[in-house]
């Protein structure tokens, strides 16, 4: 748990020499003189040294205001499950969520409530949608990722490294320039890696490569809008922010606070939630900014909603959710769901996808050409934005503000 310092201020020196002072104070009137001019003088030196050196200004420490709305209270939207894991909101208002041991993806919907989306969905844990609107999947148990086209179509995207099967793909993060980071710890069963890593599939769909070679049990992954930091949380501590590079390799390794943990998400103004027994909530420098606690202990998170001030919370057997203040930095922008939507379980068929070979294989007669935007919601191609923006369809209602 973090625990800022105490600060050095005139108000705590001042408390300490009156402390110091207390038996003089009672017994003498010069001594109640010589403590005045004693603090005195000591506000006066403050106030010099910090009007010559702002930097340098002892800062009072302010109580954070938090981030959920007055008023709200955590609310449980589903239950039943085993292990849920991996939540992703989508553009309709939606969330997607992954029921690990049963090895299902579950879709919830404000009208609808749960309902199941695929089976045999490979032991799949953390869950992302990709730049085109594609639902990218961590698959533990088939140690690989794979991309979903929400209708009935699977693409292996990368089944190794080095020749060897991964040990369990376990948390995902798209970028900005259609990069895939993801996390391969391994909570049980053989290592088929030298050990637990991060990796990046750049953007060409092709090239792989391993970003992180000290981590323990490397967990959940995410990283800025701006593309200037990545953060990953190990199961074992800490949690880590990393410099991405123009090639998506890691440097500046930084502990931003000792808690380590699993799932994580960002709001608009930078504040990193971490999913650790309670949902904890840090400010870009590691300060603790709230605390929200979940009636079961929590997995993962990410935000959604009308607004995109709804946090949604996977934890254990239930999928939670909770209004706060702020935006999250990837929340999806609500569209009219029309009368067919793309991805509802009325459109695919549970556990009838098929798997194509691998990510390098030609396209089948029935999927769309390269290049080609996969239709939206409502049955309109998805804009065509430059590798280096941000798409608006399913990522920011404004610029994040990252604090350095």
């Amino acid at each position: 748990m973090y625990s800022p310092p105490t600060p050095h201020t005139p108000a705590t020196w001042c408390s300490a020499a009156l402390r110091r002072r207390r038996a003089p104070i009672r017994g003498s009137a010069i001594d109640i003189v010589r403590t005045s001019t004693m603090l005195a003088l000591w506000f006066a030196a403050a106030t010099a040294i910090g009007a010559a050196n702002p930097a340098a200004r002892p800062m009072l420490a302010q109580p954070s205001p938090g981030v959920v709305a007055p008023g709200a209270s955590v609310e449980l939207l589903a239950d039943g499950y085993t292990f849920t894991e991996g939540p992703v909101a989508d553009n309709l208002g939606g969330v997607y969520f992954s029921d690990v041991r049963t090895s299902q993806i579950h879709r919830w919907t404000p009208e609808g409530g749960a309902s199941l989306y695929r089976a045999d969905s490979g032991g799949a844990n953390g869950l992302y949608f990709d730049n085109d609107g594609m639902l990218i999947v961590c698959e533990s148990a088939r140690k690989r990722i794979v991309r979903d086209d929400l209708a009935g179509q699977l693409t292996v995207v990368t089944g190794e490294y080095d020749g060897n099967p991964y040990n369990a793909p376990n948390d995902v993060f798209v970028d900005a320039k259609g990069g895939i980071y993801f996390s391969d710890p391994n909570f049980g069963g053989q290592d088929t890696q030298d050990g637990h890593h991060v990796y990046y599939i750049h953007p060409d769909g092709e090239t792989v490569t391993r970003v992180t070679n000290d981590l323990v049990q490397p967990n959940g992954v995410i990283g800025t809008p701006d593309g200037t930091f990545l953060y990953i949380t190990d199961s074992s501590g800490p949690t880590w922010r990393y410099r991405i590079a123009a090639d998506g390799s890691l440097s500046d390794k930084t502990n931003i606070f000792d808690q380590g943990g699993d799932g994580m998400s960002l709001d608009e103004l930078g504040n990193l939630y971490l999913a650790s027994g309670v949902v904890w909530v840090f400010d870009a420098d590691g300060n603790q900014v709230d605390t929200i606690t979940i009636p079961e202990r929590p997995s993962n998170i990410v935000f959604g909603g009308p607004e995109g001030k709804t946090l949604f919370v996977t934890a254990r057997t239930g999928l939670y959710r909770v209004e706060l203040i702020v935006r999250g930095a990837y929340a999806p922008q609500i569209e009219d769901p029309g009368p067919t939507p793309v991805g509802s379980p009325t459109m695919v068929a549970t556990g009838t996808a098929t798997i194509a070979p691998s990510a390098t294989t030609a396209p089948s007669a029935t999927a769309p050409p390269a290049n080609t935007p996969t239709p939206g919601a409502s049955g309109t191609p998805l804009p065509t934005e430059s590798p280096t923006e941000l798409p608006s369809r399913w990522y920011l209602y404004a610029p994040m503000t990252v604090r350095r």
